[in-house]
């Protein structure tokens, strides 16, 4: 295991020259640390120029590997590394201790990333429900104690062969000596291969109580800037994982790699990038149960953009808007005109056209700030409120049907107050986190107390936890947590454990029917506070997304879901409400889909999420504030008809996207 000490990621120093990782501990006789060497130009571009850097080490602790650019053990003390490129130099401080002592081979931490690394336990090879040709692994390793028996118990004798390792059926099938549907997975000679040999042949043990676990990974360096050119320019990465034990661990050559935009970027297996055409997107590594990313910009070749001397940023929106096309040289469209300016806005904002009378007088205004208070008084209309609420009950789920005892949607009388009362709240500008709160501790009558009904369904039905635990996330968090009920999250950090404690939340949630036959009353059970986990029967206690376990002492848990989830230090919360909003009058999101703001599925523009998200918790979510706020923004009235150099942007707002009306507006 390797030890890194101080900082990681960007480093402190003004220096053009950095290196990552920028400290590095070796505290075993395997242990191995490679770095990259990056030289950041006065233009901002980042230049890998690991290969060509000069490496003096002060002490004979450590030795550097030009082809692999990695330190390894030699004895136990300190160094430091000069490294000299570029015309520049930094110093890496290097730490050796226990170089004689080896580490053994372990299950959970050597042989399930080789069968990660190799595809064996992919959704199409043997991670599969049903497996491969006879034999199965949990997906991407979530169930290290399942893949342990099912290779070395489920058939003694038949997968490894502690006799003679090399003849185990599993290498065998692996490197193509015996027909293998999957064909060669593994060469003879690699790592990964002596990896596996070498753990069949210590006797293919278990690992002992106490091992250390992966708790997270970092791709470096955090940001990486090239411009396209030919030939094509290369960034290599390192990614470490850190572990329970507090040690961190070089994995770059046991991760996968992959990309958003491949059009942009590409991925190489080593954790390599290779710029393709200018734009931005994420390398992403994939390790154990975590993801992981780096941001890449890739600059077009020619730096000739000419911006347009009248669009001008009028707040903070375009100033994180116009930062990233003047990065990525696109130029923006020209002012939407007044008349396509009324037209959009009176349908954003009311769902109604502007009438005759209405368009000439807007015309006829000379004055500069007509748009803003155009703007103000659309969002004080109570077509504001119509609009706003429809949106909302979209979402809610508000729906009648059409006679008390059919299974769609819900009682009419029920779904009626569960309408008015979020009128009545979107009219009063709430405090949008207080509204969700309601909804989150919603219980009693669902005729009496509307936010009761978030909790049932077609004729009063009852939810399940699962579903409401899935809904809940996706709708307030903007994250779909629907993978890790089966295994964990392919692409997002999500556990099986996240999974069923987010769903103990609502275990206890019950209902029982009223006095009159539209009536259901929501309580909560508060001895009822587990779900089970489907692996191993054990109940898991109610644990926030991504958070701590709250201590119930028998109070309904809910309450400390709705004060966690709508918190103003609830990042996911605020950039979800935000990313929505946002959506509403662009007709994609910041984060597209809207509620799909996985790891691997990063915002277009963080800078741009990140300050509305301010803005909304800045204002104590006051909905119209932000709305207010993107209208009078210089971004939103842009024209939709493009300008050369930005018909094929579709995600950083360079224009108006044209976009289809609702059936609601359209009625």
């Amino acid at each position: 295991m390797i030890g890194l000490v101080g900082t990681l990621g960007i480093s402190t120093s003004h220096a053009a020259l950095r290196v990552y990782p920028d400290a590095i501990t070796l505290d075993s006789a395997a242990a191995r640390q490679s770095i990259v060497v990056q030289h950041i130009t006065a233009d901002g571009l980042t230049l890998d120029v690991t290969a060509s850097a000069k490496i003096e080490l002060s002490a004979d602790a450590a030795a550097y590997d030009t082809k692999t650019f990695s330190f390894s053990p030699a004895k136990d003390g300190a160094l430091t590394a000069t490294i000299s490129a570029a015309g520049e130099t930094i110093t890496l401080p290097v730490t050796v201790k226990n170089a004689a002592a080896a580490r053994p081979v372990s299950f959970r931490l050597d042989v399930e990333p080789v069968f990660m690394r190799a595809g064996c336990n992919s959704g199409s090879c043997h991670g599969s429900a049903r497996g491969q040709d006879g034999f199965r692994l949990s997906l991407f390793g979530y169930d290290p104690a399942g893949d342990y028996f099912r290779i070395t118990r489920e058939y003694i004798g038949r997968r490894v062969d502690l006799a003679v390792p090399e003849q185990s059926l599993m290498l065998e099938k692996a490197t193509g000596v015996v027909t293998h549907t999957g064909g060669e997975a593994l060469k003879k000679d690699s790592a990964y291969y002596n990896t596996l040999r070498d753990w069949i042949t210590a006797g293919a043990p278990d690992d002992p109580d106490g091992t250390p676990h992966a708790t997270g990974i970092r791709v470096l360096p955090e940001k990486i800037m090239l411009r396209a050119a030919s030939p094509a320019p290369q960034h290599r990465t390192v990614v470490l994982a850190d572990y329970s034990d507090g040690s961190v661990r070089d994995i770059t050559s046991l991760a996968l790699y992959l990309t958003n935009n491949e059009g942009v970027l590409a991925a190489g297996k080593d954790g390599s990038v290779t710029a393709r055409a200018s734009g931005g997107a994420w390398i992403f590594a994939r390790f154990d149960k975590f993801t992981a990313g780096s941001e890449v910009i890739v600059l077009p070749e020619r730096q000739d953009l000419k911006w347009p001397e009248n669009v001008q940023a009028a707040n903070y929106i375009d100033e994180a808007v116009f930062d990233r096309l003047r990065q990525l040289q696109i130029p923006p469209s020209p002012h939407a005109d007044d008349a396509a300016f009324l037209r959009r806005a009176r349908l954003d904002l009311t769902a109604l056209p502007p009438t005759e009378e209405e368009l000439h007088a807007f015309l006829e205004d000379g004055t500069k700030d007509k748009r803003a208070k155009l703007i103000d008084k659309l969002l004080a209309s109570e077509e504001f409120t119509d609009v706003w609420t429809m949106k909302w009950a979209e979402v809610l789920q508000v729906r009648a049907n059409n006679q008390n005892n059919v299974e769609s949607g819900r009682p009419r009388k029920a779904a009626f107050r569960y309408h008015q009362w979020l009128r009545a709240q979107i009219a009063d500008n709430r405090p949008f986190n207080e509204l969700v709160a309601d909804l989150l501790r919603g219980e009693g009558s669902n005729l009496n107390n509307p936010p009761a009904n978030y909790y049932t369904t077609a004729f009063g039905q009852p939810r399940k936890p699962m579903e409401r635990a899935e809904d809940t996330a996706q709708l307030w968090l903007g994250t779909r947590i629907q993978c890790a009920q089966c295994h964990n999250h392919p692409f997002d950090r999500w556990t099986m454990d996240d999974y069923y404690g987010f769903t103990a939340f609502f275990s206890g949630v019950s209902t029982k029917r009223g006095a009159m036959p539209t009536e259901v009353f929501v309580f909560s059970n508060n001895e009822k506070t587990t779900a089970e986990h489907p692996v191993d029967g054990r109940q898991v206690l109610p644990k926030f997304l991504g958070g701590d376990a709250p201590a119930l002492e028998g109070k309904d848990a809910r309450q400390f879901l709705a004060a966690w989830l709508t918190s103003p230090d609830n990042k996911r919360f605020s950039r979800n409400l935000a990313n929505r909003a946002w959506a509403q009058f662009f007709g994609r999101g910041i984060i597209e889909p809207v509620d799909d703001g996985r790891i691997s599925n990063p915002p277009s523009n963080e800078a741009l999420l990140a300050g509305l998200a301010q803005r909304l918790v800045a204002s104590k979510f006051d909905v119209r504030a932000l709305v207010r706020d993107i209208c009078n923004s210089t971004t939103y009235q842009l024209s939709s008809s493009t300008a050369p150099g930005n018909e094929s942007d579709d995600r950083y707002f360079s224009h108006a996207l044209v976009r289809r009306l609702q059936a609601e507006v359209l009625a």
